[in-house]
């Protein structure tokens, strides 16, 4: 069973002046995946007071990527789950996610992407939400 939270993307160019991201970029990102095994944002689940309970209770993976809703950019996280999470797990998961997205989400993922497109990309972390994958 798959499960996935996403936040929307703002972008900022060399000035740290917020900006509207280009469509090529949107077009470019959407549908990218973070293919490092690194960046599974499940592997810190033990480590974290917030998740606690949620590695025993099957969640896997936590596989970053893009996609495109309304037109714009969403970076979401995708977890594996052996089983349906109750509301509480839901909510932890959520709020776990939350707060790998608000560092950055996936160890600098989102920061790399400079080198790129020359502006910076950085997950509106509290506007998360669950979506279907």
């Amino acid at each position: 069973m798959l499960i996935e939270f996403c936040a929307p993307m703002e972008a900022v160019d060399e000035n740290n002046k917020e900006i509207q991201i280009p469509d090529s970029v949107i077009e470019a990102l959407s549908g990218r995946e973070n293919e490092d095994p690194d960046c599974e944002l499940s592997q810190y689940l033990s480590d974290s007071h917030d998740a606690n309970g949620l590695k025993e209770a099957g969640v896997q993976d936590g596989i970053l990527h893009f996609k495109t809703k309304a037109g714009k950019l969403w970076i979401c996280a995708r977890y594996n789950v052996d089983s349906e999470l109750d509301e509480k797990q839901v909510r932890k998961l959520m709020e776990y996610t939350s707060g790998q997205f608000s560092d950055g989400a996936g160890a600098g993922w989102t920061q790399d992407l400079w080198y790129e497109f020359e502006i910076g990309l950085d997950p509106v972390w509290d506007q998360i939400e669950r979506q279907l994958p």
